[in-house]
């Protein structure tokens, strides 16, 4: 499980399998987040990587929709 506080200024960006963990989702599943635009990416050469606040974007919209 990835803890968050632990992750370094300069280590902000998360695998898909990492911000997975984050949500609660499985890889396919933040696959598909990614893919429609639902959770926001970057790519850095081969490698596709998730922002941390995009992490926290996606579960506060979350909680908003659950309200």
């Amino acid at each position: 499980m990835v803890n968050v506080t632990d992750v370094r200024a300069e280590e902000r960006l998360l695998t898909v399998r990492q911000a997975g963990e984050i949500i609660g989702a499985s890889y396919a599943t933040t696959k598909r987040l990614i893919a429609s635009g639902d959770l926001r990416s970057v790519k850095r050469g081969r490698r596709r990587l998730v922002p941390l606040s995009a992490t926290q974007d996606h579960i506060r919209r979350l909680v908003v929709n659950a309200a």
